[in-house]
């Protein structure tokens, strides 16, 4: 199994559940797809600088919820909650029907995979060197409590070539399916005069678990 398949997909049903909760008929099914995908784009637009790490959509008959969980509450929500308020409009907009937000924090961005690449995008695209911010980002999910953590960057190297680096610590079972793994990919863009990108890929190992809420 190894890289190629997503860690995430591979433990669905085991210790990961759905990001996405409905019942479709077979006919309508490609739209919500595209409704999903078109509300997570819109989020994660919007609330970018707030560090989405999880968009879960609830359908229920004329109802949807959606459960945001970011690493900064307080940007989603806004000053008197106005910021919430024209995002729920704007869902409303786009799906043509209320929508409710509810905004949970991140316990420790240092055991989310995808707020640590993130994290690492934001670094490379102020032209800190990928070995540096790696070393460093290692440290602190070791130090938060994970029993392992890895790190891939491709993309580097000269013009015309592609190069990766990769830094690991402890242990990150992959093939292991009771592996609590969390995995996220991220891109980080204009890294030089030539607006070359890299991708970015985290690997968080947090212990064993079996079964999820």
């Amino acid at each position: 199994m190894g890289k190629k398949v997503n860690p995430h997909s591979f433990r669905l049903g085991v210790n990961k559940a759905w990001n996405s909760k409905w019942y479709s008929p077979k006919k309508g099914y490609a739209t919500m797809i595209h409704a999903d995908m078109n509300i997570r784009n819109l989020i994660t637009k919007k609330a970018k600088s707030a560090g989405v790490d999880k968009i879960e959509i609830v359908r229920e008959a004329d109802k949807l919820t959606v459960n945001l969980t970011v690493g900064k509450p307080g940007i989603v929500i806004g000053r008197a909650g106005k910021d919430v308020d024209a995002l729920k409009a704007d869902l409303a907009k786009l799906v043509g029907k209320p929508v409710n937000i509810n905004i949970l924090e991140v316990a420790n961005p240092y055991l989310s995979a995808t707020l640590v690449a993130q994290n690492i995008a934001e670094a490379m695209e102020k032209r800190i060197l990928p070995k540096v911010i790696m070393s460093q980002q290692i440290e602190k999910i070791m130090s938060a409590g994970a029993l392992g953590a890895k790190i891939m960057i491709s993309g580097l190297g000269k013009k015309k070539q592609v190069g990766s680096e990769k830094k690991e610590a402890g242990r990150v079972p992959l093939s292991t399916i009771r592996a609590n793994i969390d995995y996220a990919k991220y891109e980080a863009k204009n890294l030089n005069e030539d607006n070359r990108k890299a991708g970015i890929r985290v690997w968080i190992n947090l212990g064993e678990k079996m079964g999820f809420e």
